[in-house]
């Protein structure tokens, strides 16, 4: 294999993606999804931490022997350097061991690219190259694999990198800096637009793209106004957080990961649009109960069965009954429910899980989804369709209401596609408000319930007298933090 500087490596979009996306994206093998990809619209926020990246910039410079920077190159070297800083603080809060995806081309940074509006416009290639060297020079960070561009088979891998005890050392010297203290840039692209191979692409400006990204940084303001976390144990939290690292299908638990961007497909504002972004959106159902906003206990709320409701009211019809109910034993209700949503999702076919043989269904595959059609006839000129993403613009419009009925409040309302997570106290009003959003779009009623999911393993809940330090530790700092009127 002929292998390519990585210094060299035009990695254009890969900036943000979920590492398995970024896996997917480059080609690369499994064990790239044991990093996360490098993201330039994250920065250090606060007077603390940008306190340390600014001693960093100053021992850096007492090493400079070149010319002196311009003043544009100072801004964009400070960019950088608090880039970097966030990122590897952000990967090391999530685990020591957790590598970043970092790209060391011209193709990552700069404005000649289709990409631009999704960057960071302060970050440049010679400044960031320039921030990289010098941190490697200081032992701020290690190189644990080089990455490499395969130009005749277009596969490769990003350089992964790590930040260093050295690093840690001197951004909590004067004690833990906090997740919080860590943010997306404020003016960063929180509308993203992919092609039919999700490749992000860019956008003509309407008013409404002005309109929905508008509304949704106001939403934003509101969460970064709150705190949420998980009242967990320290070592619980812990192993939930090891385990999301090496859980491929999600994203690891980041705590600093609290605003929300959307994401619409196939060249299209009239397909997808849901909400992402956010930390609670990726822990396990099982620890949903345990997420608390302010300290306060939550309670979340479910649209039931949304998506077969959904496809009924567009076919001028009530839905009746479980949607999912095949007249088969009840424990097989979530195979039929994934094969009715992929049957929704799909374009043509859909391929049988590789686990289906083993669930103990007394049918084919293809017999559950000729039972499925028979009993939704109504609707099943929608399967195998790709109807899934028109269906899901029209549940993100749905959750873009509930979210601004909350934000116009000052309340903090986390989304979870189809559910919301709301303080406990709101519970009447989030319910409401999810009836009211469901019947504005679909001129029709809705069905709303409780998530009461109960933790498999007793030794999942925390009692009263075990109240995490980790947790209670956040929150006080929390508190103070917003009494001294610090930037959120």
């Amino acid at each position: 294999m002929q292998k390519q500087n990585p210094d060299d490596f035009d990695i254009r979009n890969i900036e943000a993606l979920s590492h398995r996306e970024a896996a997917d994206l480059l080609g690369v093998d499994r064990d790239f999804v044991w990093s996360i990809p490098f993201d330039g619209n994250r920065v250090s926020d606060g007077p603390r931490l940008n306190t340390k990246a600014e001693s960093i910039i100053r021992e850096l410079e007492r090493r400079r022997t070149a010319r002196r920077r311009t003043s544009d190159e100072a801004r964009r070297f400070k960019a950088c350097v608090s880039s970097l800083t966030a990122n590897l603080l952000a990967a090391w809060r999530i685990s020591p061991n957790l590598q970043i995806g970092f790209p060391r081309g011209r193709g990552a940074y700069g404005t000649r690219s289709p990409f631009y509006r999704y960057r960071n416009p302060d970050l440049s290639y010679s400044q960031m190259r320039q921030a990289f060297r010098g941190f490697l020079e200081l032992g701020y960070v290690q190189i644990d694999h080089e990455g490499y561009w395969d130009q005749k088979s277009r596969k490769g891998r990003l350089t992964k990198i790590r930040g260093t005890e050295k690093l840690i050392g001197l951004l909590d010297q004067d004690g833990p800096l906090w997740p919080w203290e860590i943010c997306q840039r404020p003016d960063s692209e929180v509308l993203v637009f992919k092609d039919e191979k999700k490749k992000r692409i860019d956008f003509t400006e309407t008013e409404a793209t002005c309109r929905m990204r508008e509304s949704l940084r106001a939403i934003n303001n509101v969460l970064l106004a709150h705190w949420a976390d998980l009242e967990l144990p320290d070592d619980k939290l812990r192993r939930l957080g090891e385990g999301m690292v090496a859980d491929d299908d999600r994203q690891p638990l980041d705590l600093s990961r609290r605003t929300l961007y959307r994401v619409f497909n196939n060249r299209s504002f009239e397909q997808g649009g849901r909400f992402y972004g956010g930390w609670w959106q990726h822990v396990p159902r099982v620890y949903r109960p345990f997420i608390r906003i302010n300290g306060e206990r939550t309670t979340e709320l479910d649209y039931s069965s949304l998506h077969p409701r959904i496809l009924y009211a567009l076919a001028g019809l009530q839905m009746i009954g479980d949607p999912y109910d095949m007249g088969l034993d009840p424990r097989h209700r979530d195979r039929v429910k994934e094969t009715f949503n992929a049957l929704v999702n799909a374009s043509g076919n859909i391929e049988e899980p590789d686990i289906y043989q083993h669930e103990g269904l007394p049918l084919t595959f293809p017999e559950l989804q000729e039972r499925i059609k028979e009993r939704h006839k109504a609707i099943a000129h929608m399967f195998n369709s790709g109807f899934g993403l028109k269906g899901q613009s029209l549940d993100s419009s749905i959750a873009e209401k509930v979210l601004l009925r909350f934000a116009g409040r000052g309340i903090c309302c986390l989304p979870i596609h189809d559910s919301f997570v709301v303080p406990r106290n709101y519970e009447g009003d989030l319910q409401d408000v999810m009836l009211r959003a469901y019947r504005e779009v679909m001129d029709q009623e809705g069905e709303v319930k409780a998530e009461r999911e109960v933790p498999s393993d007793p030794d999942d809940v925390p009692s009263e007298s075990d109240r995490a330090k980790g947790f209670k530790d956040r929150l006080n700092a929390w508190f103070a933090w917003k009494e001294q009127g610090q930037p959120t």
